[in-house]
């Protein structure tokens, strides 16, 4: 696991969730996730962050890439949350 100070997510864990039931990921400045165990279940959660100044209709961003990767190798209960910033334009 990778500190990045450029990072835009975060998570808190509290310090009763043992450290062997969790772990995170950097997936870049804007992605990171965390892997948590509850009850026997590995739950995965994916945190976004997109600025507002970085979404434009034309552009295929790094972010939207990084998110369909992470998208596509779920195999665990997921929860996507962030800050999307983006609005359709029709």
């Amino acid at each position: 696991m990778e500190f990045s100070e450029a990072s835009k997510t975060a998570f808190l864990v509290s310090k009763e969730v043992s450290q062997a039931d969790w772990g995170w990921q950097n997936l870049g400045n804007d992605i990171s996730t965390l892997h948590l165990q509850i009850q026997q279940t590995w739950t995965q959660v994916v945190n976004v962050y997109i600025p507002e100044s970085q979404y434009h209709p034309d552009e295929h961003t790094q972010t939207f890439f990084n998110l369909a990767q992470v998208l596509n190798r779920i195999r665990v209960p997921t929860l996507l949350l962030g800050d999307f910033n983006t609005h359709h334009l029709n």
